[in-house]
């Protein structure tokens, strides 16, 4: 018998981030939580499952602290994550998040890493905290979508939630990822490098002689995972000097995000014809695909996917240029 570590490390990280960033903001953390002190058991589970609703438990359940109800809970995929029995029990996990109507986040070990002294995590949060801000300031006037316009979302559509990129570039427009701010500032400062539009356009200085343009949206795939599956984006940049066609550098950022939840190939669960959260045809299609997306409304996958890469694409620009420019500097 000996004392061992109550969490991972990646745990240890993801909660630390957490706490900082919800600090203050009215949402609090439930570390650790049982998932039967979550969720409410209405049908007959397998063996397999029950075992896991009765024995499994949440990294972490972000609840507001005016009525401690559950708004969607974060699990750590660090070391260990990819064995066949913990990507099982993930996947069960995940079903049971989805018939619940429990939104989850699972988080990598590389979003926990800083990025120009941000994680991805740290940025995620940022962006919920912002979003649920701007819906509580809404004004109560405003008038919802009417069901009868052509062009109106429905919720209820089987395959409600599998299209990506509904609001095109909206996300990256209302929350750019900050490091890449902070790159493209360092270029300016180190480099004369401005970021530009269509090759080499004047803007900003005139004594700029460098421009750097990623270009948007870029290519997108998609990547299976043990519990997720992947959105990856791939975006080309490009650098050019002032009043001059060729290329100086070009290379292609990549990266990628979680999209959607991978479901257990065999359902294991008694009934599934409605739950709170979903039509019957949602869960049927669902199960079809072995897929539940994220079902987080603040949140835009691809969007994110792109941010990140567009950072990979700017870090090899400052990489280049830490080489090259220099040089040609002092030529």
């Amino acid at each position: 018998m000996h004392i061992q570590p109550i969490s991972t490390v990646a745990e240890s990280v993801g909660l630390g981030v957490l706490r900082r960033t919800f600090a203050g903001t009215g949402w609090v953390l439930a570390p650790r939580i049982s998932i039967q002190s979550v969720l409410a058991k209405d049908e007959a589970l397998s063996e397999t499952a029950f075992s896991l609703f009765t024995r499994g438990h949440f990294d972490c359940v972000v609840c507001h602290e005016d009525d401690n109800i559950p708004v969607f809970a974060v699990e750590f995929d660090g070391y260990g994550h990819d064995t066949p029995r913990q990507i099982a029990r993930d996947r069960m996990k995940n079903l049971l998040c989805m018939v619940a109507g429990l939104p989850l986040l699972r988080v990598s070990t590389d979003e926990l890493l800083p990025r120009e002294q941000i994680s991805v995590l740290e940025w995620l949060v940022q962006v919920f905290t912002s979003y649920e801000a701007t819906m509580d300031d809404l004004d109560d006037e405003d008038e919802p979508d009417s069901p009868d316009d052509d062009d109106a979302f429905d919720p209820d559509e089987p395959t409600a939630g599998f299209q990506l990129d509904e609001d095109g570039p909206t996300f990256e427009i209302e929350h750019p990822f900050p490091g890449n701010a902070t790159i493209l500032a360092r270029l300016l400062s180190r480099f004369g490098m401005v970021e530009g539009v269509e090759g080499p356009i004047r803007i900003g200085r005139a004594d700029e002689p460098y421009f750097v343009r990623v270009r948007w949206p870029g290519v997108q795939r998609f990547e299976e995972g043990g519990a997720s599956q992947f959105v990856v984006s791939e975006r080309k940049v490009e650098v050019y000097a002032r009043g001059k066609p060729d290329t100086l550098f070009a290379a292609t950022g990549r990266a990628r995000f979680a999209w959607a939840h991978r479901l257990p190939d065999r359902v294991a669960l008694g009934e599934l014809m409605r739950t709170a959260f979903l039509a019957p045809e949602q869960v049927k299609y669902r199960l079809q695909q072995r897929l539940s997306p994220l079902d987080l409304d603040w949140l835009e996958a691809s969007g994110v996917a792109r941010e990140l890469a567009a950072y990979n694409a700017l870090s090899q620009v400052e990489r280049w240029a830490e080489r090259e420019v220099a040089q040609m500097g002092k030529g």
